[in-house]
């Protein structure tokens, strides 16, 4: 994605891939959950369930964070997925690599206050993290439990790094990151790459990637043969007449040379796809025999159609299909005219028992009633994108190699690589931000909470748009106050400053006093703030507690919601 205004100067998100044999490389962003309070369900896994939307919505779409009426949530709010540390899986811009009997995923993380104002990228500096907070990776044996392995800030670039892909080079031996940063409209020279010895890393100092056309958006793809290719779509220097300051890109694609630290200079290993197209948000990769490159229309963090071309060959004739090539073609055949609610985000080939399979990764940014409209459309999102998600939909084809149109699953099942063991399904979570000045939101158990000695709840904050400009920065102008009740008649009272709570949900925690057990009878949050709200997950109730808010007086249940509370 790009921010389009005529002030735009940088873009940031992260991609991390590897490879070599028996890698296959994932572009994109899953969306899973974490297991909290669920009934039992384990079971030897041969396939991952993975939550795209919390449909249905047991929040009934009073969570605080009302979409543009312009782009409603159709297939319902965007999930939220927890790692096993208990903090939101972060799934900005984001890879998936399959590395030696393991997945891992690479992505930005936004946690520390990344906020995009008038199309300027800004981050608060808080206590806790200092800005922005770098790259993050996790790893995970089944899709669905994730553990967070580490989070790095690749020295050497100008700006925040972005759009990370994770490779592994034989000739050099060593994990290769390749990603973004700087300008959106450099012709060249906007792509790192780092190296480690694991694909954890520590990464070293990064280096520019070596070639022409290497800006802006980007994919990886891997050949039959084993050899990588890189679509690239660099700016043009063209801007779309009709939509002032939109503008225009050139799409190439390129073959890495063997080391992977650039493109290759063999003659006739580059091909120009699209000349000044409104054509961004690349997916890029090999599928019997044939080539796709999707993607869509310029947009800042807002949902627009995805479209694909194909070709026989990396360096082949192009073309949609209306059978448009060469300088006729600018757009691709259209597969999701909603986008699901989101943009294109890159494309994934996953290794299954059953061969590999194909998904497309979208990145469900999140709208609100003050979002920048232009020509009835939203054309940037809201300014935090901490809570966005990433959707996962597998690609289909039809005899004649064309994709399928998409269906815009709220859970897909995605067959593993091999059987993960005993695992269970997450419950899907979702956002909750209505703890405010006037309201106060509780979880209510009776005398059915968790039990425990320590507990954890995720929770995050919010300032709202319209206040950006005027609060004095990013962070909530009061703390997050909590109460505890349990059902031997302790109470517990907490206060978490603003620096003290993220801007996705991480957990926030706090002991009984003494070493025993004790069962949470009531759980309530509030807040003296003015300038935006704080937050909690929400998952379908399995007791018989009530979740509800208290404002002005009036209580407001949601009968089918439970807060989530992780307790040891």
């Amino acid at each position: 994605m790009v921010f389009y205004n005529e002030d735009t100067k940088r873009e940031e998100g992260p991609v991390f891939l590897k490879i070599n044999p028996l890698s296959i490389v994932v572009s994109g962003m899953l969306v899973v959950s974490f297991a909290t309070t669920l009934p039992a369900c384990s079971h030897a896994a041969e396939t991952a369930t993975v939550s795209n939307f919390a449909n249905p919505d047991v929040l009934e779409g009073h969570d605080g964070l009302p979409p543009s009426p312009l782009s409603p949530y159709r297939y319902g709010p965007p999930a939220i997925t927890l790692d096993d540390m208990g903090n939101a899986l972060e799934e900005h811009a984001a890879t998936l690599s399959f590395f030696d009997g393991r997945y891992y995923m690479y992505a930005e993380k936004w946690a520390c206050g990344k906020v995009v104002t008038s199309g300027k990228v800004n981050a608060a500096t808080v206590a806790h993290s200092g800005g922005q907070c770098g790259l993050a990776a996790y790893s995970s044996s089944d899709l669905m439990h994730w553990h967070p392995e580490s989070i790095s800030n690749p020295a050497g670039v100008e700006g925040n790094p972005s759009k990370p892909h994770v490779l592994w080079s034989a000739p050099l031996q060593k994990y290769v990151l390749w990603f973004k940063a700087g300008s959106n409209f450099a012709p060249t020279g906007g792509l790192y790459y780092a190296l480690a010895d694991s694909p954890k890393g520590p990464w070293t100092q990064a280096h520019v990637a070596q070639g022409d056309h290497l800006g802006h958006d980007f994919d990886i793809a891997l050949a039959p043969d084993g050899s990588a290719w890189i679509a690239s779509d660099p700016f043009s220097g063209q801007y779309d007449p009709h939509s002032k300051g939109k503008p225009l890109w050139d799409v190439w694609v390129q073959k890495l040379r063997p080391d992977l630290t650039g493109t290759s200079d063999v003659p006739g290993t580059q091909k120009q796809v699209m000349k000044a197209a409104d054509f961004e948000a690349l997916g890029f990769f090999e599928h019997d025999g044939r080539w796709y490159l999707t993607g869509g229309p310029t947009c800042g963090n807002c949902a627009v159609p995805i479209s694909y071309v194909s070709a026989k060959m990396p360096t082949g004739d192009w073309m949609n299909e209306q059978d448009e090539s060469g300088d006729a073609l600018r757009t691709g055949t259209v597969i999701a005219p909603d986008g699901c609610t989101g943009q294109n985000k890159g494309a994934m080939v996953l290794p299954s028992s059953g061969g590999p399979i194909v998904m497309t990764a979208v990145w469900g940014y999140r709208t609100n009633p003050h979002s920048r409209v232009a020509n009835g459309h939203v054309v940037h999102g809201d300014n935090s994108q901490a809570l966005s998600s990433t959707y996962w939909f597998p690609l289909s084809f039809d005899g004649q190699k064309h994709i399928r149109p998409l269906a815009c699953q709220a859970q897909v099942r995605i067959p593993l690589a091999g059987m993960a063991g005993a695992v269970s399904v997450p419950s899907t979570k979702q956002a909750d931000c209505r703890i405010r000045t006037q309201t106060v939101l509780e979880q209510d158990w009776g005398n059915a909470g968790p039990k425990g000695h320590s507990f954890a709840v995720p929770v995050f904050q919010k300032v709202d748009d319209g206040l950006l400009a005027t609060s004095g920065g990013t962070a909530l102008d009061g703390a997050l106050d909590l109460e505890a009740r349990f059902t031997d008649g302790t109470v517990i009272h907490r206060a978490f400053g603003a620096d003290q709570v993220a801007w996705s949900p991480d957990s926030i925690r706090f002991s009984v006093p003494g070493e025993g057990v004790k069962t949470l009878s009531r759980l309530t949050f509030s807040t003296q703030a003015t300038n935006g709200c704080y937050g909690v997950l929400a998952q379908p109730a399995v007791g018989h507690g009530r979740y509800s808010t208290l404002s002005s007086g009036e209580v407001h249940l949601a009968p089918q919601a439970e807060m989530v509370v992780l307790s040891r």
